[in-house]
């Protein structure tokens, strides 16, 4: 069969901008945050579809550290919306530490002799150390936002005991760490911790 000059003319009149939007909108989703920024640039349509399924409520990522001693020095982290795998390299330092909390994208970390903690964000490799004087570092810690913000604060419960629990705040910005003690009607199996 011969193609006619209107079956090319129509033939390059098609393209992806004209898809149906529910059409544009699943194919969107399926991105990876990379693709989909790299999709929004090819037409409006494809921008408004891939600006309005960018924003859902992302699926944590998980982190997994090898048991095996001679693959320590790497970390997986798997993305199950997508179901891939990403393999990186830790640093030296981190082998073997401990992550207390995690969140938006960063790793609080204390090393295996609970000496030293740091902030660790395993997509770009940034690291943050912390002095963190008078904290708790031997009790489990947690972070309020990512410590790039003005108002993170690390958060520690050092003790429970006598109907008070006893907590430090190390605000990140202005290095401060600040001792509480706060009454406490929690039921505790086996009496107080302390």
């Amino acid at each position: 069969m011969v193609e006619t000059r209107s079956m090319k003319k129509k033939r390059k009149s098609k393209n992806y901008s004209n898809l149906p939007t529910d059409l544009t909108l699943l194919i969107m989703q399926q991105l990876s945050l990379k693709d989909n920024i790299c999709a929004s640039v090819v037409c409006k349509a494809w921008k408004e579809a891939c600006v309005s399924v960018r924003f859902k409520d992302p699926t944590p990522w998980l982190m997994v550290f090898p048991k095996d001693k001679e693959e320590y020095e790497l970390y997986e982290l798997f993305d199950p919306s997508l179901e891939k795998t990403h393999t990186s390299k830790s640093p030296l330092e981190l082998r073997g530490s401990h992550v207390e909390h995690c969140r938006d994208g960063w790793l609080l970390i204390s090393d295996k002799y609970l000496t030293k903690t740091l902030f660790f964000n395993p997509f770009t490799q940034e690291r943050i150390d912390l002095p963190c004087p008078g904290m708790c570092l031997n009790h489990p810690l947690a972070f309020s936002c990512a410590p790039t913000s003005t108002s993170c604060v690390i958060f520690s419960v050092c003790q429970i005991k006598n109907g008070s629990i006893f907590i430090k705040l190390y605000n990140l910005a202005t290095k401060v760490c600040t001792p509480l003690t706060l009454p406490h009607r929690l039921s505790l199996r086996g009496g107080d911790n302390g």
